[in-house]
């Protein structure tokens, strides 16, 4: 693509009207709806021309799909999977009503892929495998593209986009990690969206039932673990809120990218009762948390030493480049020296 040629993607949003399959008749936003942002990048980065065949994990709203639709054209085609029937039957109803009937839309688990309608040439998915499935693999041609969000720090909520290629039944992950943060895949229908189904290490909920939680490496260890519940449990009774070391002109996101980036020992996420998830650090004896939306307060508990490593500093370096784009340009080197 030269600099006078149109983005196919750009061209693909204009083309399809985002509130028809994102919002209800009567204007609330359905749930299941990624920012059209986050959508394009994705799109983009998964290469589709025409007379593709597409595999699209997460149907959500069918947006997506009708994008990727556009992208391959009537001589294409584009399988989307989601675990909730409803909706599935409603974006199927939308995609074929705006004229996109080269789509089909199944119910079901998305780590089996649809083996039925194979091989595929892109595979996308709009939400975190715990690994990627063998599926995606075998159900793909040779030179396939795939772009799914993965967990690259071993911890619940710490998840970036990879982009990758598909050779001989192979994966070759590109040098390239983009920012997004997709839930969990489930083979079930889930109900509580504020616990992740795996990488919870301790637990509990307060008097309204309302869950705490915490997920950190060294709360893997059994002989650990009775220390994590301890310091949840003071967390609940005696955590305190203060100002945020971060200033007002940074944003949480890149502060999130880095610690992924960085990964200090004590690396830690967090639900703390309340309807959002915060990463931070934690030892025995303290935890500090920063939320990533709004500026609510930074949340600490015991000793300084978990707020001193989140503040900007010699602690942790001064924080170079503190971008999600640096960040974000680091990750595959440091996910090729852990996975070797």
């Amino acid at each position: 693509m030269t600099a006078n040629t149109p983005d196919p993607v750009d061209l693909a949003i204009k083309a399809v009207d985002e509130d028809t399959f994102t919002r209800t008749e009567d204007g609330t936003l359905i749930a299941q709806s990624s920012s059209q942002t986050v959508i394009a990048s994705m799109i983009r980065a998964l290469g589709v021309t025409p007379g593709n065949s597409v595999l699209e994990i997460g149907t959500g709203s069918g947006y997506s799909t009708a994008l990727l639709a556009h992208l391959t054209g009537p001589t294409g085609n584009v399988v989307s999977l989601d675990v909730v029937p409803v909706l599935t039957e409603r974006a199927g109803k939308l995609l074929h009503t705006t004229g996109y009937r080269h789509t089909r839309t199944l119910t079901g688990d998305g780590a089996l892929g649809a083996a039925k309608y194979a091989p595929y040439d892109r595979i996308i998915a709009w939400t975190t495998p715990e690994i990627i499935p063998a599926a995606w693999i075998t159900q793909a041609t040779d030179h396939a593209r795939l772009v799914t969000p993965v967990n690259v720090a071993g911890l619940s909520k710490t998840y970036a986009v990879i982009t990758a290629q598909i050779d001989d039944g192979r994966l070759a992950p590109d040098d390239r990690v983009l920012r997004g943060s997709f839930v969990e895949m489930s083979a079930l229908i889930r109900t509580d969206w504020l616990v992740p189904p795996h990488g919870v290490d301790v637990q509990c909920r307060n008097d309204d039932g309302k869950p705490w939680w915490l997920s950190a490496r060294w709360l893997n260890d059994q002989a650990t673990h009775a220390a994590g519940g301890a310091l949840l449990g003071k967390l609940a009774a005696e955590g305190t809120r203060s100002e945020s070391p971060l200033a007002e002109t940074d944003d949480p996101i890149d502060f999130y990218a880095w610690l992924l980036a960085n990964r200090p020992a004590g690396l830690t996420t967090a639900c703390l009762g309340d309807p959002q998830w915060r990463i931070g650090h934690t030892d025995e004896d303290s935890a500090a948390f920063i939320p990533l939306a709004g500026r609510t307060p930074l949340v600490t508990v015991g000793s300084q030493n978990s707020a001193r490593t989140l503040a900007p500093g010699p602690s942790t370096g001064g924080m170079p480049e503190r971008s999600a784009g640096a960040s974000y340009a680091r990750m595959p080197k440091r996910l090729r020296q852990e996975t070797g």
